[in-house]
């Protein structure tokens, strides 16, 4: 379901009709969080800086997941054809998406801490991880660190995206800034 950017090819060009058809009806979203301190996370910690997420989808809403917990705090910023809602972000057409911004600002309660961010999307019930976390270490307790990162999955109707986060150590994540956006780069519905 996930790829890496790099491996990604764009169907279409100027003039072909599947590019013609993206540039006429665009599908893209981006939410946000924008200066809210009171933004937090608490979380049990894994014990090992690796924070892998579970690498098989699991029932939605039975987690927390190998010590991942949903981000909350973001509003829309701007969005078509994908809908807004509960901090995610909802598919209405089969394609590939890329999530070609997101990044967020934390801090952490604890001295030492890694942090690590991954998208989540939820099909039928289930909830499928991205298996390359984008992590950072605060090197001291309340330290702004930013992460960010990117890449490209491909979705169908219906796919409920969201953003997770771990730490290796108990405490407190304030997540004040972040911004998740997230383009079609193919249908592959027609």
């Amino acid at each position: 379901m996930f790829r890496a950017l790099s491996r990604t090819k764009i169907k279409g060009g100027p003039g072909d009709a599947a590019s013609e058809f993206n540039r006429i009806r665009p599908v893209h979203a981006t939410m946000v969080i924008t200066q809210d301190e009171t933004n937090t996370v608490t979380v049990v910690g894994t014990g090992s800086d690796l924070l892998y997420p579970p690498s098989a989808p699991v029932a939605a809403g039975s987690g927390p997941f190998d010590g991942f917990y949903k981000v909350g705090g973001f509003v829309l910023d701007i969005a078509k054809e994908i809908t807004f809602a509960n901090d995610t972000l909802t598919l209405h057409n089969d394609g590939v998406f890329s999530g070609y911004i997101g990044w967020a600002n934390f801090r952490h309660t604890a001295n030492g801490s890694t942090v690590g961010f991954v998208f989540g999307v939820e099909r039928a019930g289930q909830l499928i991880f991205s298996q390359r976390p984008t992590s950072a270490k605060a090197p001291n307790l309340g330290d702004l660190v930013n992460v960010s990162g990117g890449g490209v999955i491909n979705g169908l109707a219906n796919d409920i995206l969201s953003l997770w986060v771990a730490s290796d150590t108990d405490g407190t994540i304030t997540i004040p800034n972040g911004n998740i956006s997230f383009q079609m780069i193919e249908d592959t519905s027609i």
